[in-house]
């Protein structure tokens, strides 16, 4: 992993200096990548025989100007050109999580820490119009590998277009990033949405409704490729600064393949013990489902709510009819006085009023959750789960944000943990740019 990341910062560099088209500078970054043994001494002389080809070869600029390109520093590294036909951005994020968990004597829910995501990810536009993005987790607390890899098109009024892997269109909870979620965890009624899936979409963006369809077959490594269609619209009667709310309707129907199994179970809301409380178990012969949620969010200066329920219908030849809801609700506010903002019915980053390297305290914010998950139905008895959980964020500054979460796991009704109620502390330190 080292000799990977060396080579991997090794050939960022040399790319965004190769753009700058400054010999004299990239021939000094690859003298100190020699020095202090980042590149061997083979490396070095191959670098430095390219670098002279390059120059010999590369056409002289007729323009007046130093650069032909802009690079920006804010949330992530930006490169684009002039005419922002093109342009390259190189971001992430890293969440490092620990987790105390206590009245768990017959649970075995283990305490510790973990990495749990580690996201480098490449977007930038081709021509203006055609967008694409990679992304790719490291971090083997959570699911390791690519994410997001999708090529869209943008260049019709309000309409684009997307195919690759990419999160399916459902819940204001699933779509936000889980940078900018009120909690350190996505609630207990998160179990029942979909997640991302290989696919086409169509996306219409308005200034007060969005509307998205898509037509997807399963995740990049499913082997058994079912398929299925998902749709989600949002309407937003209040969209002004600090001010704002919205309105969603969001549906999955999917027709597994024959072979696959269907399996519904809690988070706990914590991730560092992936025990899971309640559980359906593998369902087979499913013969399709649906999945119906909706939802609310709101912001009205440093307050801000949300609240989803979902619904899954499905028919087994096994099993019958089955029935699974889940719901959430919360409500955060700002102690400082800043302001959750949303765009196009997606959060977007915090940015606090005073930053702690200027002077200031950053951004203090209170959570409070209540979620459910039920997953009893006919045969089925997995059990049916309810958490209050208390958040508290502190952003120190728009890419650094420390959290602690207390989550009380109220007395489960059925299933093989009935009348179980542990508690759980939890905290991360995330850094995203």
């Amino acid at each position: 992993m080292n000799h990977f990341l060396k080579q991997f910062l090794t050939a960022i560099s040399l790319f965004l200096y190769a753009l700058s088209s400054h010999a004299s500078e990239l021939s000094t970054l690859v003298d100190m990548l020699h020095k202090n043994g980042t590149v061997n001494d083979s490396q070095y002389q191959q670098l430095q025989s390219e670098l002279d080809t390059t120059n010999k070869e590369a056409p002289k600029s007729k323009s007046n100007s130093n650069v032909d390109y802009d690079i920006s520093l804010n949330g992530g590294l930006k490169i684009s050109t002039k005419d922002k036909k093109f342009y390259t951005k190189i971001g992430g994020r890293v969440q490092v999580d620990a987790a105390g968990y206590f009245n768990d004597a017959n649970l075995g829910l283990q305490n510790g820490v973990e990495l749990r995501r580690a996201r480098v990810y490449l977007q930038g536009a081709l021509y203006t119009d055609f967008k694409y993005k990679f992304q790719y987790d490291f971090a083997s607390g959570g699911k390791k590998g690519i994410n997001d890899f999708y090529l869209a098109y943008t260049g019709l009024d309000n309409i684009a277009f997307k195919a690759g892997h990419f999160k399916t269109p459902f819940s204001v909870e699933a779509l936000n990033s889980s940078k900018h979620i009120l909690f350190t965890e996505r609630s207990l009624a998160n179990a029942l949405a979909p997640g991302r899936r290989l696919g086409a979409s169509i996306y219409s963006n308005h200034k007060n409704w969005t509307a998205t369809f898509a037509v997807a077959g399963d995740s990049v490594d499913d082997k058994n490729e079912g398929w299925g269609v998902a749709g989600r619209a949002t309407f937003a009667p209040l969209t002004e600064t600090g001010r704002y709310w919205n309105l969603g309707l969001s549906v999955d129907y999917r027709q597994p393949h024959a072979n696959d199994v269907i399996e519904f179970k809690s988070s706990s809301e914590t991730h560092v013990s992936t025990t899971s409380l309640i559980t359906t178990g593998e369902i087979t012969d499913i013969e399709d489902y649906v999945v119906v949620g909706i939802e609310s969010s709101a912001v009205f200066g440093a307050f801000s709510t949300q609240a989803e329920y979902i619904h899954t219908s499905a028919s087994s030849t096994a099993n019958g009819s089955l029935g699974f809801d889940g719901w959430n609700i919360q409500a955060g506010y700002f102690l400082t006085g800043e302001s959750r903002q949303y765009k196009n019915s997606i959060l977007k980053n915090i940015k606090p009023e005073h930053n702690l390297n200027a002077n200031g305290i950053g951004a203090w914010e209170l959570g409070l959750r209540y979620s459910g998950l039920d997953l009893n139905s006919g045969n089925i008895n997995g059990g049916m789960q309810q958490d209050i959980t208390v958040g508290l964020n502190w952003y120190l500054n728009p890419a650094v944000r420390i959290s602690a979460n207390y989550i009380k796991v109220l007395e489960i009704q059925g299933g093989t943990n009935d009348g179980e109620s542990p508690d759980i502390v939890q905290g991360r330190v995330q850094i995203a740019f």
